[in-house]
């Protein structure tokens, strides 16, 4: 008899030349496309991964692990700076238009254009930025990682 631990079975994504990896488990959603379909991304969850074979079951298809072409994850950074800046924008227009009906204040243009511009590169960055792509085998690469052990019983082990 066999006793195994499930924990250690995850796909990895490595980029080449670096210590970067994204590593996805059982349960997990992946974002990726296949090699006859590259403009179409897919998103689903990983039911079960399979060591020997080198296949990935999702909750909708079985695909070999050497079909994948992309896979992609959420960029945070980007959606938080691309947030801050389009925030900051919409704040400099807001407070200037209330500044200029109540105290009389001078909003021109040139401070128009600050919160517009602001506002336009904020927008821009969030959605450029919004993900990172792993192009696999041109600068990354997709493994199956197996950290599981097994343990043979025995006499001295019960």
């Amino acid at each position: 008899m066999k006793v195994n631990a499930q924990l250690g079975l995850s796909l990895q994504v490595e980029v080449v030349n670096s210590l970067d990896k994204v590593e996805f488990y059982q349960g997990q959603k992946m974002e990726f496309t296949l090699k006859s379909y590259p403009d179409e991304w897919r998103k689903d969850r990983i039911s079960k991964i399979l060591v020997k074979d080198q296949v990935i079951i999702f909750d909708g298809e079985i695909v070999a692990l050497d079909q994948i072409d992309k896979i992609r994850t959420p960029n945070f950074g980007g959606r938080i700076l691309g947030g801050m800046l389009f925030t900051f924008g919409a704040s400099w227009n807001l407070f200037g238009i209330i500044t200029k009906f109540n105290s009389g204040f001078e909003f021109n243009g040139s401070d128009l254009f600050i919160g517009l511009g602001s506002m336009t590169v904020g927008f821009l960055i969030s959605k450029l930025l919004r993900y990172h792509t792993y192009i696999i085998n041109k600068g990354s690469r997709l493994r199956i990682i197996d950290r599981r052990f097994r343990v043979e019983e025995s006499e001295d082990y019960p």
